[in-house]
């Protein structure tokens, strides 16, 4: 039987990689190796079959295989449990900055059509840290989980994000073109609203989604706003919060055009995680804690998703099964392999993925010399 998720993976001119191609028939891929042997980078390639710039945020012109001149491309043949998609990306030949996507063959007008083939989310080592970094850095994990909900949370985002910089634009200028600042305050208030609303309900569902029903092992993270003005949203109607919205961002116009930016709006939100167990914020937590509760976040979030898109879901799970001891890592396989998911590892240690020998699983083995299966 097929396994949903990706059949066939090539890439050429990708990081480290000339030319791979991989065929796929499992739900659990493993990739071990040493440092340096290109686990990443293949994970990588698979995370820029969706929206953005990959999990590195890398620019497109910087995951070119060094030395190359040539394009790089990466080549997907996706079963969604009924038919072969064929998902292709790569650098634009007339514009190396520039990334195309075609799908079937044909070219999508924007990458945020690709939600409607596939999801793809991941965990890496830069995640670690998630709740000790600035708050713009939680703001974007949490928009990217909100947009897994709902797609037009992107472009939500990026129409508050242009008024905002044309607005803090006009405000350094000491400009007197009062109607186009209040047209976009008026822009501003009505997008933050919307989104603020989006992230309340993004919250709500991962609090009631428990991917895990051993609280000993992945305790239950309990999820809060700590800035924003999410905090207030459910006090008033959603009209007098953008009416409100809208006279404080007229009344803050000298002192925002002082310090540069506005003081409110939808770039203000952070939010934490607390461990439900002690009582404890992630941010006083170790760093084995705060990595379960990104987990449970991650898994819940996942969870949510395969029950509401039960299409092709793509895990990336970079370097994770090193911070788990071996009991917590089987809970975590066994619970990934409840799941509509296909699920990608990367390690070290081959050996820290022995609780995956029951499942449907394929493994590899990256060094210097290439890829190749282990049995």
């Amino acid at each position: 039987m097929q396994t949903i998720g990706v059949e066939r993976l090539r890439l050429s001119h990708f990081r480290s990689y000339g030319y791979l191609d991989l065929n796929l028939h499992s739900k659990h891929i493993v990739l071990s190796g040493l440092n340096g042997a290109g686990k990443t980078n293949l994970l990588e390639a698979i995370s820029f079959l969706s929206p953005g710039r990959g999990l590195r945020k890398s620019k497109i012109i910087d995951v070119m295989q060094f030395g190359q001149v040539s394009p790089w491309a990466v080549n997907a043949h996706i079963f969604d449990g009924e038919d072969i998609v064929s998902i292709a990306t790569g650098q634009d030949p007339s514009n190396v900055s520039r990334r195309i996507v075609k799908v079937q063959g044909d070219a999508i007008q924007t990458h945020l059509e690709l939600g409607h083939f596939l999801s793809v989310n991941w965990v890496t080592p830069a995640m670690d840290r998630l709740f000790l970094e600035p708050s713009s850095i939680r703001r974007k994990f949490f928009d990217r989980l909100v947009y897994g909900f709902d797609p037009l949370h992107a472009e939500r985002l990026s129409k508050y994000k242009h008024a905002m910089m044309e607005r803090n634009r006009l405000l350094k200028e000491r400009s007197s073109n009062k109607h186009w600042l209040d047209a976009l305050e008026i822009t501003m208030a009505q997008e933050s609203i919307a989104i603020a609303s989006r992230r309340v309900e993004a919250l709500q569902l991962l609090q009631e989604a428990h991917p895990f029903s051993d609280d000993a092992h992945f305790p239950a993270a309990r999820l809060e706003f700590t800035e924003g003005i999410e905090l207030g949203l459910n006090e008033s109607s959603l009209v007098d919060q953008e009416e409100t919205l809208l006279r404080q961002l007229a009344d803050n116009r000298s002192l925002d055009a002082l310090i540069g930016g506005a003081q409110v709006g939808a770039h203000k939100m952070d939010f934490t995680a607390f461990h439900t167990l002690k009582n404890l914020n992630a941010a006083v937590c170790s760093t084995g804690e705060q990595k379960i509760l990104l987990m449970w976040i991650i898994l819940a979030f996942v969870k949510l998703q395969t029950l509401r898109n039960p299409g092709v879901n793509i895990l990336l799970l970079d370097e994770v099964a090193a911070h788990l001891d071996s009991e917590r890592r089987h809970i975590l396989f066994e619970k990934i392999n409840s799941l509509n998911v296909q699920a990608w590892y990367s390690g070290t240690d081959h050996s820290l993925f022995s609780g995956l020998a029951h499942y449907s699983t394929q493994s590899y083995h990256l060094d210097q010399t290439g890829i190749r299966v282990l049995i």
